[in-house]
């Protein structure tokens, strides 16, 4: 496993509202750029089943269709978590980071009021060590 101490994760959880996905997107393309800045390596998570939201293609996740929108490149986008609630949403990033081989020193989680108290409590339920930060990224 890679080391965590100059690692981070940006976890965002899924919504059924294409606005809201935007504003997420936005919002976590920006922490992105922070974070590269920082001279961090950075991992985005996309979680969630409800990748394929219209206008975005069927053929690749509303991830990867944001963060190409921003025109960043060279971007690692784990893609297989496709669960439907943010408590199993949040255990699936963290199986699927463990999976391939991934630490992480600190995790952000970008998401909507509710799933942000759901993801706090998960995380500390499945790792209390988790440094985690909370973006509120749609109303």
């Amino acid at each position: 496993m890679r080391s965590a101490s100059r690692r981070a994760v940006i976890l965002v959880l899924a919504t059924r509202s294409l606005d809201k996905m935007v504003k997420r997107g936005k919002a976590a393309v920006e922490l992105y750029k922070k974070l590269v800045s920082s001279g961090l390596e950075v991992t985005v998570v996309a979680s969630g089943g409800n990748r394929h939201l219209y206008p975005f293609s069927t053929d690749a996740s509303w991830t990867e269709r944001l963060f190409k929108l921003f025109i960043i490149e060279n971007i690692h986008i784990l893609l297989e978590d496709t669960s439907k609630h943010a408590e199993e949403g949040i255990e699936n990033s963290l199986k699927l980071l463990a999976g391939n081989g991934l630490a992480y020193g600190e995790i952000h989680v970008v998401a909507q009021s509710h799933h942000l108290r759901v993801a706090r409590q998960r995380l500390k339920e499945l790792d209390p060590s988790i440094r985690a930060h909370y973006y509120l990224a749609s109303s």
